[in-house]
Parts: structure tokens; sequence; C-alpha cells
């Protein structure tokens, strides 16, 4: 559950450093080659400390990593039908942000300001919803491996 707040607080540390080396506002596409390493490595960092937090769930899950090469009859099939509709959903997205950027390029200051007002709309669901899922997934996880498929609305109906 706190993996994604550490990979947050190594990315907000990668920033703090990022604004001490910065000496001053740098313009798109001006960043120096320190910079740049700061900013890649600071953010990667982020991503393996995430990881190495889940290790120890995944042990007390005894979760073993064991490549597999019989795929057949494995639901690849099934998987490729459902990334086809994953697909056109990521089409439809960029040709929607295709549409949003050239009208905004019409406008002073239009694509910097729908890049701050996607980023500040999408910012609580990147905290809440990820985190909730995560704390829930466990439990989901087990209630669909014992074929409780009802999500507990059964119980909690009044009259019931």
């Amino acid at each position: 559950m706190w993996a994604p707040v550490l990979n947050n607080l190594v990315v907000i540390v990668t920033a703090v450093v990022f604004l001490v080396i910065t000496h001053h506002t740098p313009q798109a596409g001006a960043l120096s080659v320190t910079q740049r390493l700061v900013l890649s490595i600071g953010t990667t960092l982020g991503i393996v400390a995430q990881t190495v937090a889940l290790i120890p769930a995944l042990r007390a899950a005894r979760f073993r990593l064991r490549p597999r090469w019989d795929w057949r009859g494995v639901g690849l099939g099934r998987a490729a039908r459902l990334a086809s509709w994953v697909f056109i959903y990521v089409l439809a997205n960029q040709i929607g942000y295709l549409v949003i950027i050239n009208l905004a390029s019409t406008v002073q200051f239009g694509i910097s300001s729908y890049t701050y007002a996607f980023i500040l709309f999408s910012l609580p669901h990147a905290i809440v919803a990820v985190s909730v899922i995560t704390a829930l997934l466990p439990r989901m996880s087990r209630s669909a491996l014992a074929g409780r498929l009802d999500c507990g609305f059964e119980r909690s109906r009044p009259g019931s």
C-alpha cells in the first residue's frame, strides 16, 4: 500500500534537488546534461524504490517468478481481444490530445494552461484512487479466488 508513496517521496526529493541545482527557470528544451540526469535518474530511482518495497509482500505471498514457455491455452486470444478495445481507447485519446494541442496552440500560454489543468485534474485520482485500489486489491483478489463475486452488496441491502 505504501509503495506508491515511497515513489512519490523519491520523486519529491528529485524535484528539490533539481530546484537546488537550477538557479534560473529553464526554458523548454534548454535543460543542461546535469539537469536531465537528475530528472531521469531520480524518477527511475522512484520506480526502483516502489518495486523494492513490493518484494517483501511478494515473498510473504510465496510468489515465485518462473517463466513458462507453453503458451497454448493460457488465454492470450482473449487478452488480445480485450487489448484491441484498449488500443482503440488509446487511439481515441491520442486523437483528442492532438485536437486539444492544435486548439491550445492558437492561444498564448494555451498548451501550458491545458497541461497544468490536466495535471491538477489528474492528481486527486492518482493519489486517492491508486492508493485505495492498492489497498483493496488483496482483499478483492482473495474474494475472487474464493468465488465470492457479490462484492458484499447482498449483505448490505436494508431489509435482507
